[in-house]
């Protein structure tokens, strides 16, 4: 037998033969995790916070923000989203920050609406450096930009640590 997951998952296996051992909370995701190597839902799977392994892909479906005036993450809802600008926007402080002594990435795609020339102002909780400075996104129609932030505990603010620009839009 393989061990899988910890947490809601702990001791659960899957033998040679693709049956479910153990307490599961979701065999049918488990058992598409061990197969396929991903699950289609991860609200069903929990990672232990440390130790075990992990083999094959991991595949998330991105979390999808609101376009308007201010655009919030919810840090709390993953560590992927996605937004299509329609108009000029500011992205406001994320909501639901790791807890004291924790740290998070994040990931935007930001794309622009069909029109293009969207502009993308930040909050104060998002730091910028030399190397890094507060981005200029593309401005063709349907361009795609993609920034990484990760969360400073002892600041309290979300240092940009990747820009990749000028994806064509898909």
């Amino acid at each position: 037998m393989t061990d899988l997951l910890e947490g809601d998952l702990l001791g659960a296996s899957i033998d040679a033969n693709g049956n479910t051992v153990g307490n599961l909370k979701a065999p049918e995701d488990l058992h598409h995790a061990a197969t396929k190597g991903y699950v289609d839902d991860v609200a069903a799977v929990q990672l232990p916070k440390a130790g075990g392994t992990t083999t094959g892909a991991i595949r998330f479906v991105p979390a999808i923000l609101t376009d308007g005036p201010t655009i919030t993450i919810d840090a709390a809802a993953g560590n992927n989203f996605t937004v299509t600008l329609a108009g000029n926007r500011t992205l406001a402080s994320p909501v639901n920050p790791p807890q004291a002594g924790e740290s998070q990435e994040i990931r935007l795609l930001v794309a622009q609406d069909s029109t293009g020339g969207r502009t993308l102002g930040f909050a104060a909780a998002f730091v910028f450096s030399t190397d890094l400075p507060a981005p200029v996104l593309s401005t063709a129609p349907g361009a795609v930009d993609v920034l990484a932030f990760r969360f400073a505990p002892g600041a309290g603010k979300w240092l940009l640590v990747g820009l990749n620009r000028g994806f064509p839009g898909t």
